[in-house]
């Protein structure tokens, strides 16, 4: 696939969702824009209590597919308010501390007026050497937003308990890679407005549920709620999935690849796939000539692992699109991967009665 033969609205479409903020639970400028796309598309929209948004194509049929992708990006929350005007921040979902000193920072106000700044930390220049040796921990740090004191950061309306987050703008490097911020899991929201742009134009019979879930990255919260409402037959997952074929990374710390297409899990820290799912995933993708490859167990954990645990159990799966670099400012996918992974995820959407009646349950 070459960059002409990529078409200009999927660009378009990573770049609205990766660019926008959505900081665990504060996930608004996101679902709207989502919200606009698939409400053409959709029998009937809802939002819930907990900001998840739920597109549903034949709302009054009883089996019901799920397919979920998180909105939410990890973030800060500003936890201390120094005299002279600095911020001192909490992480929101996993990050690696090191990547963050000198790097620019978005802070929502209160009211959701933003605010630019800087992460900064003690200066080289004065640090003794055994300082500079030292790993940085999250009290090393600051933000500075220009403010001289709290009586300006009260006028910023900025105060203990906002959300802020390392703004990126999305390119696109050679012909085949995107390098965005949020991939995780921008990257699923795309794949499931694609999807649902395919299935609106030849409907499935049975109800299909597509969900843009809430505050994933700080314990899969929005999902649980989600399927409680809708008590899945059959869900599946999908992800921006960490790729790890890097320099340095050793050949049992490889969890997937940019470039070998879709990834399947059968094992995370939260879920166990069952073997029958995971056959008629890697079946169908073998059939259509996907390209394949399969996470390595036991890393990570996604929404699947709630929505499985739902209600009185559901067949769960889930595909992923690789991309490196996660959680950091920002990260790097492959196009070419995410179109196999749309074409897979498209079939198996079309085919969840059978898969379902297949298995047996």
């Amino acid at each position: 696939m070459k960059a002409q033969q990529t078409s200009s609205d999927l660009i378009e479409l990573l770049r609205e969702l990766t660019e926008a903020f959505g900081v665990s639970g504060f996930e608004e400028e996101v679902r709207e824009k989502i919200r606009a796309r698939v409400t053409p598309l959709a029998h009937q929209v809802e939002v819930d209590a907990l900001g998840n948004l739920h597109a549903i194509l034949n709302p009054e049929q009883e089996f019901t597919v799920m397919l979920e992708a998180h909105m939410d990006e990890v973030g800060f929350v500003v936890k201390g308010l120094e005299k002279d005007g600095f911020l001192r921040l909490a992480p929101v979902g996993g990050w690696d501390v090191r990547l963050l000193p000198g790097q620019r920072i978005l802070v929502r106000g209160a009211g959701g007026k933003y605010h630019c700044g800087l992460v900064g930390s003690i200066p080289p220049h004065v640090q003794e050497a055994e300082e500079k040796n030292r790993v940085l921990g999250w009290r090393d740090l600051f933000v500075d937003v220009g403010a001289r004191d709290r009586d300006e950061l009260r006028k910023m309306v900025i105060r203990l308990g906002c959300v802020a987050l390392i703004p990126q703008s999305l390119l696109v490097l050679g012909q085949e890679t995107v390098m965005a911020k949020a991939l995780d899991d921008r990257a699923g929201c795309a794949l499931l407005v694609k999807t649902m742009e395919s299935l609106a134009q030849e409907r499935p019979p049975w109800r299909t549920v597509v969900t843009f879930s809430s505050s994933e990255e700080v314990g899969c919260r929005g999902a649980r709620v989600a399927a409680e409402r809708w008590s899945p037959h059959l869900a599946l997952a999908v992800e921006g999935t960490m790729a790890t074929d890097t320099p340095g990374v050793r050949p049992e710390q490889m969890v997937s690849s940019l470039g070998r297409g879709p990834v399947v899990t059968t094992m995370d820290k939260s879920l166990i796939v069952p073997e029958k799912l995971v056959e008629k995933i890697l079946d169908t993708a073998e059939k259509l000539g996907i390209p394949y490859q399969i996470k390595t167990p036991l890393m990570g954990s996604t929404d699947a692992g709630a929505i499985q645990l739902s209600g009185k159990g559901v067949l769960t799966g889930v595909i992923a699109v690789p991309c490196r670099y996660s959680h950091s400012p920002t990260s790097l996918m492959s196009l070419e991967d995410f179109m196999h992974t749309q074409r897979l995820l498209e079939a198996l959407a079309r085919e969840a009665s059978l898969i379902y009646k297949e298995i047996g349950l």
